[in-house]
This record gives structure tokens, C-alpha cells and sequence, in this order.
């Protein structure tokens, strides 16, 4: 699934690698991420300057200012103009301004005081009547091309970036005028390494896009961060502002509040089943999850080479709310071109894959650029089985008509529950005798290591009566709960014996003799009841 974001590049005479910007996070739709995904983390500040080290309220130029741990910054000469009201730094109430500074218009000392006061009310870290921030009020002509308005800090302080990882910029931005001029700032907060310069798309614009204090004449105030810039290299690194706006009609503002923050998401992994049966598709969810600033992120990719037993299924159903390329076959997903828009919390990257055979499954993904952590999930692939025994009593068949009965025994050996059991026999091979049905009490379905019990009775035929064993086979068949079809067999063998003829004593045979016998019993029964008859009866 292909997406694609436009993007545009500043000219603002330099070398520059572009974020797009998105000072104001709409309000999106997206896909609610799996289940356990962590909420967004604070992104990391790597630099930050509140310009509340100038020691009193007595004004100073940015030239001569100097941070916590003795920082400095540089900015061109139009922005140091303390006549113009460029590059002062000055506290909210009380401020005390050397003679010529800001003294350009009767009201302009007044404006960036409040310009201060609404500064720190955006920060929040301190009172806002004793709140520092710099001016940039542009009381003076139109100097061409010196749009830098703060560098630094100081190569002896510069902070360092990360190859492959995020930041983002940030600027708190209060702006007056904005009804009376067209002319309005238009900032782009980034950062310079010795390579590279890296910008916003998009300018901040703190006449449309900050808040009003409702005034009639308004001072439209905000605290503003960047997409992300992911860094091309390691090494010392400078903030750096620029304001594409230099006429000095409007563009009346000041700013507080400078920031660099590693704000690199965090990818995490998780498979939709905890264990899943061998052969049938479950799907693994590969979410990104952004850092609480929430700003656009573009340019992430990753990986993820299975493991031995996992491959990507047939139909992988690749879907997605990032805006990335995918590319999903065999052992291996590759993600690239990766974006988190603007204002999302997360976006989720899933992929069908099938277990090849049974056992635990671990899925770690290694080297991701863009993204932090190496995330692992795992997963069980669970085999169905079955075991079918078989046992027949009596253990020989001496008679015709003689009942032998059979007990077959279904053992569900496996990990899973099986249904649509069933049983059969078709009797003894070469049997002549009569096979009665299998009677499994109704039972269809069996629970992990549970078993049930058939019998079935074959009445045995003269003709197996023959001294030589009678076998047979039966067979078991079960369903798994992904649909696979599964088997069992089990053999019995029955005992036969032929009939004894009787003996024979002499040449006659034994039909005659037992004439002859008979003929002597009823000979003597007619002697004796004629000698009853005869004999008087005693007087």
C-alpha cells in the first residue's frame, strides 16, 4: 500500500533539509492501535534557552547575552539592531532601556513589554511581568536577504544530533499588529550542523495561527513546534531561526523560548493471537508510535526479517493508517518512505503470517532508521492431534453367533480441540459375520486431552471359524478449529478356532452305531414294561 505526501522547499540562502510543518495538529481520524500499545512519551530536550539569564531589568542585546552555561548566539546585523528594536532582550514590567533603543515610535517600548507579558504567559515557567524574551519589532527599512535572525549556540556549547533520529524545533512566538499590517513574521526554527541546514516547509505565522488576548489591538500569541527533521549525521549541531518576513512595516513580535527536543518514535510489535494453530494466518501489527508534541514525521523505515518457521501468508492482507510502502514476501516486510501525519498519536503497519510448525516464535526487529527500540513479540503455533487404540473382548471367536465386542478410544493428544469427530470399522477382513454399529454416545468434540469411548459388537460367522486370526482396522477422523483435517488408525486382531470332529473307533460309522444304540434302548424299555404286566399281584 503506496501513499505520497508533497512537500516544498524555503529558499532562505542556504543548503537546507526540509520538514514539513503543521503548527496546528488537526483533528484526524485514525485507527485505534492494538491492544497494550504504550500512549506517546515525552519527546528529549537536547537544548533549550529561556533568555532568563540577563540579571536584571535592564535591557540587553542579544550580542551581549549570555546563557546558564555561558551560551552565546549570532544572528545578523539587521536582527542586533537595537534601534529598530531587533535583539533586545528585556524583562516584562519595569524594563529600563539604554537611550536610542526602541525609541523609533513613541509606543513601541510599551509593545514589546506586553509583547514579554504574553510570552510568559504562553511559557508558564515564570511570572509573566519579570519574563525575558527578544525582540524583533523591525522599527527600521528593509535590509535584503539577513532573514537570520538567532544562531547558537556557540560552537563551545553547541548540542549534538543523531544520525537517523528525529527532532523537532520550537519557538514561543507573540506578534502585535497583525490587523493594521499585511506584513506578518514568518518563522522557520531549525538547526545547522557543518554539513547541513535543516528548515521547516512551512513557516510559523503567529498572526494566523497563535491565540488572541482579545484586545483591540490583539497580540496573537503561541508555542509552536516543527514537524520532525531526522538527522543525516552525528556531530555538533545550532539552533537556528529565520523569519522569511524582513520589512519593517508590521512584522512587529518577539520570541522566548528556543528549544531542540529528540522527538524520535518508538516502534512496537505485537501479534493479534498469543498462539495461533500451525497453518492458519494471524496477523502481526507493526505500530509507530509518536512523541507527545505529536508533529509530522516523514522519512522512517525498517526491516523485519521473520523467523525460521514464519513466512508472510498467501494473501497477507497488507493494511495500514501510515502513509508508507510496504513490501511483504516470503520471510521478509520491508517498510520505507514512513510518515506519521501531523497530530497522530500512532499509526499501525499489519501483515498475515503463517507458522510453518509447532513451538515458540520470537520476532525481533534490528536497525530500524527513524524509530527507536528493537521491539520482539512471540508466538505459539499450536499442532492439532489425535490417537486412536482399539481393543476387542473376548480375544477369540470359538462358536458362530458369537459376540465379540470392540472399544475404540479417541484421545485428543494435541493443543487444540478438535470437533466432527467420528469413528469406523468395517469389520474383520474376510469376515462372514455381521458388524453392528459404532456407538459413541453422541460425543463429537473433544477438549485438549480429554478422550471418549466407542464400542461396537460383531457377531461372528461360521465361516470365520477357521483357526487362523481375524484382523481389522479402524479409523478415527477430527476437525481442528482452523479447518484442518485430521486422522488416526488402529488395529485389532481376533482369535478363531476350527471346530473338533469326534472320534471314529471302527470300520462302521458313526451314524450307524448310534442307530444300533438307539434300537437296543428301545428293545429293553418294551422288555420291561412287559414283565410289569405280567407279574401277579401279591395276595
Amino acid at each position: 500500500m503506496k501513499h505520497l505526501s508533497a512537500k516544498r522547499s524555503v529558499a532562505l540562502g542556504a543548503t537546507i533539509v526540509i520538514a514539513a510543518v503543521g503548527f496546528a495538529a488537526p483533528t484526524m481520524a485514525v485507527a485505534a492501535p492494538p491492544a497494550g500499545t504504550p500512549a506517546p512519551a515525552d519527546p528529549v530536550v537536547i537544548f533549550s534557552e529561556d533568555f532568563e539569564h540577563a540579571g536584571s531589568a535592564q535591557a540587553i542585546s542579544l550580542s551581549d547575552y549570555q546563557g546558564a552555561a555561558g551560551e552565546t548566539y549570532s544572528s545578523d546585523a539587521y536582527w542586533l539592531h537595537t534601534g529598530f528594536c531587533n535583539g533586545v532582550v528585556l524583562q516584562s514590567d519595569a524594563t529600563v532601556f539604554p537611550a536610542g533603543w526602541c525609541e523609533s515610535n513613541p509606543q513601541t517600548q510599551g509593545k514589546v513589554r506586553d509583547l514579554a507579558d504574553a510570552l510568559g504567559t504562553v511559557g508558564g515557567a515564570v511570572d509573566p511581568e519579570l519574563n525575558h524574551a527578544v525582540t524583533a519589532y523591525t522599527d527600521g527599512a528593509n535590509p535584503a536577504g539577513e532573514n537570520r535572525m538567532l544562531q547558537g549556540p556557540d560552537a563551545a556549547s553547541a548540542f549534538e544530533v543523531v544520525e537517523g533520529r528525529f527532532y523537532v524545533t520550537g519557538v514561543d512566538v507573540a506578534e502585535v499588529n497583525c490587523l493594521i499590517s499585511p506584513n506578518h513574521s514568518r518563522l522557520f526554527p531549525g538547526f545547522v550542523t557543518d554539513e547541513d541546514e535543516y528548515a521547516a516547509s512551512q513557516p510559523i505565522v503567529a498572526c494566523s495561527q497563535g491565540t488572541s488576548d482579545g484586545q483591540a489591538d490583539p497580540i496573537f500569541s503561541g508555542s509552536f513546534r516543527s514537524a520532525g527533521f531526522m538527522s543525516n549525521e552525528t556531530g555538533p549541531a545550532q539552533f537556528l531561526l529565520r523569519n522569511g518576513e524582513t520589512g519593517g512595516s508590521g512584522n512587529d513580535f518577539a520570541y522566548d523560548n528556543i528549544v531542540l527536543l529528540d522527538a524520535t518514535p518508538s516502534l512496537y510489535k505485537s501479534f493479534e493471537q498469543e498462539a495461533v494453530e500451525v497453518g492458519v494466518p494471524t496477523t502481526l501489527h507493526l505500530t509507530v508510535v509518536n512523541t507527545s508534541e505529536l508533529s509530522e514525521k516523514t522519512g522512517w523505515s525498517f526491516t523485519d526479517n521473520l523467523p525460521t518457521g514464519m513466512t508472510v501468508a498467501d494473501n497477507a492482507n497488507i493494511d495500514t493508517d501510515c502513509t508508507v510502502d510496504v513490501d511483504a514476501e516470503g520471510s521478509t516486510i520491508d517498510v520505507a518512505n514512513g510518515s506519521l501525519a501531523q497530530g497522530a498519536a500512532t499509526c499501525t503497519i499489519s501483515v498475515d503470517v503463517v507458522l510453518g510448525a509447532g513451538g515458540d516464535f520470537t520476532n525481533v526487529i534490528e536497525g530500524a532508521t527513524g524509530l527507536v527500540g528493537e521491539p520482539s513479540a512471540s508466538i505459539r503455533a499450536l499442532v492439532p492431534s489425535m490417537k486412536l487404540t482399539k481393543a476387542v473382548s473376548p480375544t477369540s471367536a470359538t462358536t458362530a453367533g458369537k459376540a465379540i465386542t470392540y472399544t475404540f478410544t479417541v484421545l485428543n493428544d494435541g493443543e487444540l480441540p478438535l470437533h466432527d469427530i467420528a469413528v469406523s470399522d468395517p469389520g474383520p477382513i474376510g469376515g462372514t459375520g455381521k458388524m453392528g454399529a459404532i456407538d459413541c454416545k453422541g460425543i463429537t468434540e473433544l477438549a485438549v486431552d480429554a478422550s471418549m469411548t466407542c464400542t461396537a459388537v460383531y457377531t461372528a460367522g461360521a465361516g470365520d471359524l477357521t483357526g487362523a486370526p481375524l484382523k481389522n482396522v479402524a479409523s478415527a477422523s477430527a476437525v481442528s478449529p482452523g479447518g484442518a483435517p485430521l486422522g488416526a488408525k488402529a488395529e485389532a486382531s481376533l482369535t478363531t478356532v476350527k471346530p473338533t470332529p469326534l472320534a471314529n473307533t471302527g470300520g462302521e460309522s458313526p451314524v450307524a452305531f448310534g442307530y444300533a444304540a438307539l434300537a437296543l434302548l428301545v428293545l429293553g424299555a418294551g422288555a420291561l414294561l412287559a414283565s410289569r404286566r405280567t407279574q401277579a399281584p401279591v395276595e
